[in-house]
Order: structure tokens, then sequence, then C-alpha cells
């Protein structure tokens, strides 16, 4: 889910979208020069029919014995027209394709470098759009993917309009011709790398709000998976001391015997808690032994009987026998608490 967190909050880090914003900038300018300009290569080419112009001009009917060389600057959607018969290749104004030239050389490997060239500006303006939103906007995962899917798209754009490069126009249209990059294809290929370069930084650098750390390196998620751990431990701690009190209760309640009597059931504790210990050892082990010894010096609670009444007061008297019960199991513990030392309870 996008958040607004305000204006100029950057809420993935001032110096990453800083980075960012800057490498889109940087890449939409050197794309928009490249793809506009007449200088992106230079066709050299031999011709009997003239220069450029004169070559593909519908009214030129004159070819010459002899083939001349000629140079020429030319871009995606325009070419540097020279300002005079004697004036040198790079010397002249941008013009666009006349028809007539279009009709000669448009085939498809021209077509397609002009297209992935117009795509690659289109994308760098939504990169630079989108880059400036991360000031002010906290991206989730989805929407960080497609960032980093779009600045890739401009890196591969960018390096398809190089298909120029195998249009008939660098390669058949003459008798002999070839084509080499010019200012506009060197600028293209600084964008090509800038545009890698806001990849790499959204991938490596740009995360979810709830994975941005904090002056601790910890992010939201880190925290709150610390807080369910947290949670989980002290659940588990809770239950092995219930089943810890289960047992002892279990204990004691096992080592009280049941007489009849006249009018009722005696129950007698010869045996309490200290005579038993919460872990699962031998009987024979010391800590049972000392446990023993313990138990034996301690006034062993006293017997009590208790009739069992027979009419509706049974539930009354299950209560009553349940809370002398937990009765004697607090006289236990207290006994055994008096007689621990007090270096171990300030460990506790």
């Amino acid at each position: 889910m996008t958040n607004f967190t305000g204006i100029f909050t950057f809420p993935h880090g001032g110096m990453i979208s800083a980075g960012l914003l800057l490498a889109a900038c940087a890449a939409l300018a050197a794309t928009t020069y490249s793809v506009a300009s007449c200088r992106l290569v230079v066709l050299s080419f031999i011709s009997n029919t003239g220069n450029f112009e004169q070559t593909f001009s519908r009214y030129n009917q004159v070819e010459f014995d002899s083939f001349s060389e000629y140079k020429v600057a030319l871009g995606l959607f325009q070419w540097l027209r020279p300002n005079g018969d004697d004036a040198n290749w790079d010397d002249g104004t941008c013009v666009g394709y006349q028809q007539s030239m279009k009709d000669d050389f448009a085939e498809p490997d021209f077509e397609i470098a002009r297209g992935f060239g117009s795509l690659a500006v289109l994308l760098s303006f939504i990169a630079v759009l989108w880059s400036f939103l991360n000031s002010c906007i906290a991206w989730n995962v989805f929407q960080i993917i497609i960032l980093s899917f779009l600045l890739l798209s401009g890196t591969f754009a960018s390096g398809m309009t190089f298909m120029f490069f195998r249009s008939d126009l660098c390669n058949s249209t003459f008798p002999e011709s070839a084509c080499r990059i010019d200012e506009g294809g060197l600028i293209l290929v600084a964008g090509a790398i800038l545009w890698f370069a806001g990849f790499l930084v959204t991938v490596l650098f740009v995360r979810p709000l709830d994975r941005v750390a904090d002056d601790r390196g910890l992010t939201p998620y880190d925290r709150s998976q610390a807080r369910e751990s947290a949670a989980a431990k002290e659940k588990r701690r809770r239950a092995r001391e219930s089943r810890r009190q289960e047992q002892a209760k279990s204990k004691v309640l096992d080592g009280l015997t049941y007489e009849e009597e006249d009018g009722g059931i005696a129950i007698i504790t010869p045996v309490t808690a200290a005579s038993y210990s919460y872990d699962e050892e031998d009987s024979n082990s010391p800590r049972k032994q000392k446990a023993s010894k313990k138990s034996s010096s301690r006034a062993q609670p006293e017997a009590y009987s208790d009739p069992v009444p027979q009419n509706d007061e049974y539930e009354v008297y299950i209560n009553s026998r349940n809370q002398r019960i937990d009765e004697i199991l607090r006289d236990i513990q207290d006994s055994e608490d008096r007689e621990q030392p007090k270096s171990t309870k300030q460990e506790i």
C-alpha cells in the first residue's frame, strides 16, 4: 500500500532519493538530446550521383563518370545539411528527412531504432516523475519492482536505438558505406549507463517503509519480528510454568492417601512437594535424596478428615476440599521459600 508521508520527508532516505532523482534527470537529458540530435552517427559513402541530398532528390537525374567520397551526419529524425557546397560535413544545420529519403531507406531496422528511441524518451519522463515522488511517498514492494523494471527497460530501449547501425542506410544503400558513432551516439551510451545506474540504486538501496532501518539499524519489520518472538517466548514460558504447577499439584495429590472412616473419608498427607523434583531425573539422584532429607526435617502438614456428605451439598463439599488442598500446596511452597538462601532469591 502506498503511504504519503509528507512533502520532502524522504521515507526511503534522503541520499538514496537524491541519487535516484539525479540519475533519472541525467538519463532524461542524455536520452532526449541523443534522440533529437542530427549527429547520432557519421555516414561515410561513395556515390556517382552527388552528395547525400542530391542522391535522394527526385529531381536529380545526374550521374557522374567517377565516384566521389562523401560524409554526412545522421540522426534518428534529422540529418545535418552543410551550409554550402564547399562547407565541411560537420558545419551545417539540422533538418528533417524528406519524404523522398524516407521512401528509399525507411526499412525495419531503421524504424525499430526510431521506435525504441521514442520509447526511451517516454520512459525517462516517467522515471523522473517517479523518482521525484520518492521524496514524499513510501512505495511498497510491488511498486519498487515496477520502478526497477521501468529503469531496466530504459536501459534496453536506449541500447536498441543502435539498431540504426544495421539499417540499409549504413550497409547497402550506397556501393560502399560505413557508419561510425558520433557525439549524439556517445551521449546516448552515457544515457544508457545512467539508466542502469538508476536501476542498481533501486534494486540495492530502495526498500519498503517496513524495511527502512532506524538509527540502531533496526527496521519496523525487524522490530515487529522481535515483538512476535518475545510474545511467543512469553507464551511458551507461561505454558511451561503452568505445566510445572500442574505437575507439582499432581505429585502432591499422588502422595495423599485415603482411608475410610465412619461417616466419611480421612485424607492423610504423609509426603510433601519437596520430595519431588520438577525435572525428570532418577529417583536416586542426589537432588531428590537431598530433597527427601529436607522434607523429613520439616513439619508435616496435619492430616484432616472430611466426611463425605450424602445430600445436595456434595458440590459445596468438593469446592471446600479443593480449597484445603490449595492451602496445603501454599504451605509447602512457603516452607520451601523460607529455606532457600537469600543469594538464590536475588539471582532469580
